[in-house]
């Protein structure tokens, strides 16, 4: 079992409320250079929400590359990408999280853990209930400061993302959401909710 097999398993343990599955997919040789790996390892690591259809996916890859200088002393590196789906309420958080690490996976996992607690457990609160769900999506948002594109997403995704709530949810979601656009004087909001 690789180092990076444990340190994902101990991440995932840690996700309580999770059910979680590892899948380890088979080696890949490739020719070795200074540019290409010489082997790649990959492992995905997939947790679902046992209370709502919410998934984050983890995929490890390690590559042994030979170096410029001496080809007797090869060097790994490994990558990490973040993934959630649906993807993330606030959008000040990339959908897709990369992170790349020299030989040693811990710190990887570590950053990896980090990330979980800054933004999946927030999220994971606030897709409870509706109160929480607006406002998190919206209270960071003053008057004058909107940018539209942007404000019009966060509308849009906190409609969508209903359906992660209670039956019937969407509705007062919409409510909710065009209430919070008047009261920040945020005009016109038709294409947001015309497709409600």
């Amino acid at each position: 079992m690789t180092n990076e097999r444990v340190l994902l398993q101990a991440f995932a343990g840690r996700c309580t409320g999770w059910s979680y599955d590892l899948v380890q997919v088979d080696d890949r040789g490739i020719a070795a250079s200074r540019s290409t790996p010489q082997g790649v390892q990959t492992l995905d690591l997939s947790l679902t929400w046992k209370r709502r259809s919410w998934r984050v996916h983890l995929t490890a890859t390690t590559a042994f590359f030979l170096p410029d200088e001496d080809p007797s002393e090869g060097m790994e590196r490994s990558t990490m990408r973040f993934r959630t789906l649906p993807s993330m309420l606030d959008p000040r958080w990339p959908n897709e999280w990369q992170y790349l690490q020299g030989t040693n996976p811990e710190p990887l996992v570590h950053t990896l853990g980090e990330v979980y607690e800054q933004t999946l457990e927030p999220h994971l609160r606030v897709v409870s209930s509706l109160t929480g769900l607006v406002r998190f999506m919206l209270e960071d948002y003053q008057p004058g400061m909107f940018l539209e594109p942007r404000a019009s997403w966060s509308f849009d995704r906190a409609l969508k993302l209903a359906q992660l709530l209670e039956p019937g949810a969407h509705e007062g979601v919409q409510v909710a959401l065009r209430a919070r656009a008047q009261a920040l004087e945020i005009n016109p909001w038709d294409n947001v909710f015309k497709s409600c």
